[in-house]
């Protein structure tokens, strides 16, 4: 399958939570509107949500909970165990977080993107990527946080 095929969002500010979600689900499901308001949702009575940051950078409950409102279960993958340990043959794909540097390396930041798999190929549909890549082999160095199914 040619990757001009592959559904693939660039990244805008720090919404990467937002494009790992439509990456994953292949279309554009959700706009930062939407996060925001699950958000609001999970965390009400606050001037300032623990769940997003100001640019964005929304965290796994709120993400976790984007994919169960479209009919996906997300699990939590054990770090400490093998990736052949991973349920390929059930996930849909795979929500990766990574620790990267900020502007000028000031501060530590994380970022989400996802791996899965269309017509028999893997991608990284990392919204950092100019296109979909394709992989071989899965990322041992970053952490899968869920497997989503």
């Amino acid at each position: 399958m040619a990757t001009a095929d592959v559904y693939h969002e660039p990244q805008q500010l720090m919404r990467c939570g937002v494009h790992a979600a439509n990456n994953l689900l292949q279309r554009r499901a959700f706009e930062a509107s939407d996060f925001d308001a699950l958000c609001a949702e999970l965390c009400p009575s606050t001037w300032r949500n623990p769940h997003r940051g100001l640019l964005g950078n929304y965290d796994i409950e709120v993400l976790s909970l984007a994919l169960l409102r479209q009919g996906y279960t997300v699990s939590y993958f054990d770090v400490r165990k093998p990736l052949t340990a991973l349920p390929l043959e059930t996930c849909v794909g795979l929500i990766c977080n990574v620790p990267q540097s900020s502007l000028l390396g000031l501060w530590q930041s994380r970022h989400w993107f996802c791996i899965r798999e269309v017509h028999g190929t893997f991608y990284n549909l990392d919204s950092k990527l100019a296109a979909p890549e394709v992989r071989l082999r899965l990322i041992s160095s970053c952490v899968f946080h869920a497997c989503v199914v």
